[in-house]
């Protein structure tokens, strides 16, 4: 296998081939550092050039992708019928868990720190670590439109 190209197969033969990623193009998975989230259905994983893609978990068919405005570096959080994750400029991003995109109802929550990290959540609260924070988000507070 060629160095850059990402392939992974399961026992059923399921192959998702990264290998001809087109930098430009957000539809297309580019190489990741976090875990992917799967709930009903469909798998949720980010990208380092900021895309969040959703694929159905059996056949690996994208069902849509959203680009970011910059890098994610974590792994996505699945809670309920929501998507969490956090971009390299510092912005949360709650997306439905959904099959299909609806872009105005994803909402945006800006936290002024670089994030590489992933996202937890436990007691009512969101927990993001910076390169010199522990953040801890209520909430209440990602729902708002900012």
């Amino acid at each position: 296998m060629a160095r850059g190209a990402a392939k992974s197969q399961r026992d059923d033969g399921l192959m998702l081939d990264t290998a001809k990623a087109d930098s430009k193009n957000p539809n297309v998975m580019h190489s990741s550092l976090g875990s992917v989230a799967i709930a009903n259905g469909l798998a949720i994983v980010a990208d380092l050039h900021g895309s969040v893609h959703c694929l159905d978990e059996k056949t690996g068919e994208r069902h849509w992708s959203y680009k970011t405005y910059a890098a994610i570096w974590g792994s996505p959080l699945i809670m309920g019928d929501t998507i969490s994750v956090l971009d390299e400029d510092g912005v949360v991003y709650s997306i439905p868990l959904n099959s299909t995109l609806m872009t105005d109802e994803i909402h945006m929550h800006e936290t002024a720190q670089m994030l590489q990290s992933s996202i937890s959540f436990a007691n009512d609260n969101f927990y993001i670590s910076s390169f010199s924070k522990l953040l801890v988000v209520p909430a209440i507070e990602m729902k708002r439109d900012d």
